[in-house]
């Protein structure tokens, strides 16, 4: 008992002390460690150690130590298919709301928890849960919120009291130093000492100022998901399931150091009384060390100093009445300790945060039986049939040698040089001491009997599992088959696989999305998601709160091809309901674009968005205009067509005009020029004697009389009343 550990709540309105709640949780805890720590623990020892393809340990020296990979060979084969069946398409889930109000919700949710499940590695975790479920018989994942807290070195200088005094409101900051200092003299500042700082009056505290340096820290919660190893979980022995109301306590065993602690927020004193965890005691976590070449029994454990010491935390979730109403609550209590000897602290919560697959299920139990145990003991067979089987091999192309010995026991002589006989080199002697010392000792084996043997426990593994060579496209016998045969052969093949899947994805995955969206709608953190090949901002505290989760991504559509094969026949039939009068109103542009994206995302490519465009997303149509508008439109075009016409013809009769007026000024600079040349010509002539057009004599002065020289034509231009100018 660590009593001492123990300390009592604060909490007046409490009725349950921390030593009540940890006693409740120790009982819950060796509950658990005593059903886990037996058979289940064995059987799930014994399936890595097949998978793994460890030595079974009854090995003899000079016999064959092979090993059957028969349990690898299973998982590994149906993992594939079960995780394409998840990750071939970029939404995985799909929300979906109560009613149409809901929409908008559901499409935002189910947009940012698939991201939350990509940037979360999430193939790689779906990877790692469905492999501990096909080995160990169940895989569990935890979704949880972290809130990093990681910060970097900030240097404030010259700051007020008051300054520094509004730095200390500030929760994002933790101070680290803070240095005052005072002008001097000759205006420069100087470090005040820590005594003298307190003698100096108030009114001289303005003239002070500070030098802060601190840790700025910026809060950056996520969503995170982690992969739970089945042994560091623990769960009450009577639980149906995972939800189910029989499921009061829920628990992940952590080791850690007590460093690692301090940095979570855990107090110093409380890390630092937690008792050191001994080396991993558990078996199935020996086994994962074993056959990662560890050596020793220590799996890694050494002395460390105080800070590194190794602790054993357990997160425990449970149904607790903590108030004495009756009615019990969700805490999540942490223990440290191999027995839950140390209280760390409690938090009320609203649930637990894990998921859980089993690939077959047992009805009313959480345990399920994994796909290593169905084939367990065949795995054990062949390994013993392999074993004889070479053997057998062994002894027919390298048998035993009879050698004649004179005497016998102990003083028995060889005919034969015995060192001579070990070597095997070829074209070597050995000499016999008397006639036919030698001869090869001739044994019958059984090795031919044994290849139907191993046949037949090829069929049965096919039969317990489903998986088949014509399912895994491997089976060379296939070609001689018909089509129709080999399809209905791979049919049946996959209905086992889909099972798993189906039950995998009603699980575990719904279970995953149905956390992510929790903890999205409970943190209401503003989020940038990438989807549509744009990045956009989604707010989950205005999301409906009444969502649901479904799984349905490559579930029952068989292969890859046939359901390309499938999405092109639907869209063939689409096609023909669009363009035929009496079903056009059957299928939708929305119609079509899913069943577009469906092919597009069926033939492997990820963003559809960047192959096809979603109608909803293109700007509406203007309205259509009626008979009346479009005839009121055309009547105004041609009205317009009219004056525009009158315009360009009143404009062409304004040019022909200033042509005129432009011919007629030429014609009259012309005469005037000529008038001019004449009167030059008659300068050298004395006495000017001209004759005018009626023959009458006159000097130069009486010709020009009656010419103005600046007359200019005044006919009217048309247009002028238009404004064209």
């Amino acid at each position: 008992m660590m009593d001492e550990y123990i300390e009592e709540t604060e909490d007046e309105d409490a009725t349950m002390s921390e030593q009540q709640m940890l006693s409740v949780v120790r009982d819950e805890v060796d509950n658990a460690l005593g059903w886990t720590g037996t058979r289940l623990t064995a059987a799930r020892e014994r399936n890595l150690e097949a998978w793994f393809g460890n030595r079974r340990g009854d090995e003899v020296e000079g016999r064959s130590q092979a090993t059957s990979r028969v349990t690898f060979e299973q998982v590994e084969q149906i993992l594939p298919g079960l995780l394409e069946v998840f990750v071939s398409s970029n939404e995985v889930c799909q929300f979906t709301g109560k009613s149409g109000a809901d929409k908008d919700s559901a499409k935002a949710a189910t947009t940012a928890c698939n991201h939350v499940f990509r940037e979360n590695e999430g193939m790689q975790v779906l990877t790692t849960m469905f492999r501990d479920a096909l080995i160990q018989r169940n895989g569990i994942v935890k979704v949880t919120w972290d809130e990093s807290n990681e910060g970097y070195i900030e240097v404030y200088e010259g700051k007020t009291v008051g300054e520094v005094e509004m730095l200390e409101q500030d929760t994002h900051f933790d101070f680290k130093e803070v240095t005052p200092f005072i002008f001097s003299d000759d205006g420069e500042l100087v470090e005040i000492e820590e005594e003298l700082m307190s003698q100096l009056p108030p009114e001289a505290m303005e003239s002070v100022r500070f030098t802060v340096k601190g840790v700025r820290r910026k809060d950056d919660g996520r969503v995170v998901l982690e992969n739970v190893p089945p042994e560091e979980f623990l769960i009450n022995r009577d639980a149906r399931g995972i939800d189910h109301s029989t499921a009061r306590f829920l628990a992940h065993r952590i080791r850690t150091s007590v460093s690692d602690l301090i940095a979570s927020g855990i107090d110093p004193d409380v890390a630092k009384n937690i008792p050191t965890s001994q080396p991993s005691s558990t078996t199935e976590t020996a086994a994962r060390l074993r056959s990662s070449q560890q050596d020793g029994n220590d799996f890694g454990f050494t002395d460390r100093t105080d800070s590194q010491r190794q602790v054993l935390v357990t997160e425990c979730y449970t149904l607790i009445d903590t108030d004495g109403d009756g009615i019990s609550e969700w805490w999540r209590i942490l223990v440290g300790g191999e027995y839950a000897q140390s209280f760390i602290s409690a938090d009320p919560v609203d649930g637990h945060p894990f998921a859980s697959v089993t690939p077959i299920p047992i009805p009313h139990r959480f345990y399920g039986l994994a796909l290593a145990d169905v084939v367990s003991d065949i795995n054990e067979i062949n390994t013993t049939l392999w074993r004889q089987y070479l053997d057998s091999l062994y002894l027919q192309t390298d048998p035993r040698t009879v050698v004649l010995s004179q005497g016998q026991g102990d003083t028995a002589v060889p005919m034969v040089n015995l060192e001579q006989l070990v070597d095997s080199t070829p074209g070597t002697y050995i000499e016999e001491y008397a006639p036919n010392a030698l001869r090869t000792f001739s044994q019958e084996t059984n090795a031919a009997d044994m290849i139907p043997a191993l046949s037949l426990h090829k069929e049965m593994l096919q039969a317990r599992t489903g998986i088949t060579p014509e399912g895994q496209g491997i089976d060379p016998n296939s070609i001689n088959k018909t089509a129709y045969g080999v399809m209905v052969q791979q049919s049946a093949a996959a209905q086992r696989s889909t099972l798993i899947a189906r039950v995998f994805a009603d699980t575990g995955v719904k279970k995953i999305f149905n956390l992510i969206y929790k903890e999205l709608l409970m943190h209401g953190t503003e989020m940038q998601v990438y989807a549509g090949g744009d990045w956009v901002e989604i707010n989950p505290s205005d999301w409906a709160t009444n969502l649901s989760a479904s799984i349905s991504v490559g579930l029952g559509h068989g292969t890859r091809m046939e359901k390309v094969s499938n999405l092109q026949t639907l869209g063939a039939v689409q096609e023909k309901l669009a363009t035929s009068p009496g079903t056009s109103n059957m299928v939708t542009q929305e119609n079509i674009f899913e069943t577009a994206k469906e092919l597009v995302e069926a033939l492997g490519f990820k963003d559809p968005e960047r192959f096809i465009t979603d109608p909803a997303t293109n700007p509406p149509k203007p309205p259509e205009q009626s008979a009346a508008d479009k005839a009121v439109e055309a009547q105004q075009q041609i009205e317009t067509m009219k004056l525009e016409l009158d315009r360009q013809k009143l404009e062409l009769e304004r040019f022909e005009a200033m042509a005129k007026v432009k011919a007629t000024e030429l014609d009259h600079e012309v005469d005037v020029a000529k008038v001019r040349l004449a009167g030059a010509k008659l300068e050298f002539d004395e006495p000017w004697n001209i004759t005018d057009d009626q023959g009458e004599g006159g000097t130069f002065a009486d010709l020009l009389q009656g010419v103005d020289a600046s007359a200019a034509p005044t006919e009217e231009i048309p247009g002028s009343e238009w404004g064209v100018n």
